[in-house]
């Protein structure tokens, strides 16, 4: 009986609050919450956790759901290929040098023409990102797996093939029936146009009328008549920030540096004179006590510039990228590297929150 009054009382007391607050309106708080020490005349930078989820569906599924958008004013797949320009495809000489380039700009992310420079930079995001590709692309401009002085080209997201169906639960298999978006989007003429990225690692495949599952696969030529019988496999890897006129135009996100070359970049370089951060992450520890996430990368300046309040910045020890050609370093922590041995028997190769971010998975 004494929780039901409890109850009444309740009710009744929240009824009265309710009227008066209809009587004479709601009271707002006038005084403007602080976003810096309240009694401090110096700003003082902020910090940054990164708490990341890295199990595999977080890096693996599909990052554009539902079927491809290709009417007039469609919508823009973010991702690590520009939705405004063209691409075509540079077969290396080994699997490592392969990739895709730009080709030209287009207005209406459609690529028509008589040749290979037709791959559509919209389309190619929709068909290839995972999840953590856009992630990648917004913070720090892009996983580089050539991070040259004046070329660098960046790489999509593994595709282990985990999860229901051999991974078609995370990233289904896509496919076109449409003459003219296979038309708009890839360097192919046909009405059947099928892809799979699942299980595939760093590549795709696709086909015309054949099975992008198929074990035997030949590999992508662009200087070689298109079969829609044979599956071909790719690698999704992408030329990016290329100054040159063929290339239609830098992407958004390119920066110049003072050694005249220009580098991708993300949110993390943009705040890096502003705040410091620092990455936690999953561990694959199935021990019962283990509880929460693991330190990667501590809190620290990743630029440059160390700030000091009150006071002139000084050169970072420990930058993760150089301040004259935008390279990142491979190991800007290395006594924090180096003391990882005590756990694995061997240091970590690579350190610092870009390099965490860019590479796990």
């Amino acid at each position: 009986m004494s929780i039901l009054r409890t109850r009444a009382a309740l009710a009744a007391t929240a009824t009265v609050a309710l009227a008066l607050m209809a009587a004479h309106g709601v009271v707002q708080a006038q005084t403007a919450l602080a976003d810096q020490p309240l009694f401090s005349s110096t700003g003082v930078p902020g910090n940054l956790v990164l708490a990341l989820s890295v199990e595999f569906p977080t890096a693996i599924s599909v990052a554009h759901i539902g079927d491809y958008d290709d009417s007039a004013g469609a919508q823009a797949y973010l991702g690590y290929f520009d939705p405004g320009k063209c691409y075509g495809y540079q077969l290396g000489a080994t699997e490592g040098e392969s990739h895709f380039f730009p080709a030209g700009s287009t207005s209406d992310k459609r690529c028509t023409g008589g040749n290979d420079s037709k791959w559509s930079g919209n389309f190619l995001n929709w068909a290839t990102m995972q999840t953590v590709d856009p992630f990648r692309w917004a913070l720090t401009g892009g996983y580089r797996v050539v991070d040259g002085v004046t070329t660098t080209i960046i790489e999509k997201a593994w595709a282990s093939g985990q999860g229901g169906s051999n991974g078609a639960a995370n990233f289904p298999d896509r496919s076109f029936t449409s003459a003219t978006t296979i038309a708009n989007t890839t360097p192919f003429a046909g009405t059947s146009f099928k892809m799979r990225v699942r299980g595939y690692g760093n590549k795709m495949r696709i086909t015309g009328t054949g099975d992008p599952s198929a074990v035997a696969v030949s590999i992508y030529n662009p200087g070689v008549a298109w079969d829609a019988g044979t599956t071909y496999e790719l690698s999704v890897r992408v030329k990016v920030c290329d100054a040159s006129a063929a290339a239609g135009g830098l992407e958004a996100n390119c920066r110049q540096y003072p050694s005249g070359h220009w580098k991708p970049e993300g949110l993390i370089h943009q705040y890096a004179d502003r705040m410091r951060f620092s990455t936690f992450g999953y561990l694959n520890d199935s021990n019962i006590q283990r509880d929460g996430g693991v330190l990667r990368a501590r809190q620290k300046f990743v630029g440059p510039q160390v700030i000091n309040p009150g006071a002139p910045s000084t050169a970072n020890p420990a930058s993760e990228w150089s301040a004259t050609t935008g390279v990142f370093e491979p190991n800007p922590d290395s006594a924090d590297a180096s003391a990882t041995a005590t756990l694995f028997g061997v240091p970590v190769a690579n350190s610092g929150v870009v390099n965490y971010l860019n590479k796990f998975g």
